[in-house]
């Protein structure tokens, strides 16, 4: 088998990470979770209800393993009720806080991926 074919079929037949849910913080609700897929990225998805709604809130903390390690990182969340396209950040320290101010009792849609190094 050639190198290339052995080195593909092992990452076709990687099994995907299970899917985390953390701790929700400050009053926020609902759904998120999160992993790694097979070329290190995070996913992550949900769909979470706005409590504490002020600029710096924190959600909540990503293990290390999970941040991107190169400062701020933005996601951006669809405010399903408004439809605007609103900012957070995931902080050095893995807190993932609010840099804009959110409306308590809105449900946010977060869906995407990013890097880790």
């Amino acid at each position: 088998m050639s190198r290339f074919r052995e080195s593909n079929s092992t990452k076709a037949n990687k099994k995907q990470e299970d899917w985390i849910s953390p701790t929700l913080l400050n009053g926020w609700t609902g759904t998120f979770r999160y992993r790694k897929n097979s070329i290190g990225q995070v996913e992550y998805q949900g769909v979470i209800v706005v409590g504490t709604g002020t600029t710096g809130t924190t959600i909540m903390t990503l293990p290390t393993e999970y941040r991107n390690g190169l400062g701020m990182h933005i996601l951006h969340a669809f405010d399903g009720s408004s439809g605007a396209i609103l900012p957070i950040r995931i902080r050095d320290n893995g807190d993932v806080v609010l840099a804009g101010t959110f409306t308590t009792g809105r449900s946010m849609h977060l869906s995407g991926a990013y890097a880790t190094t």
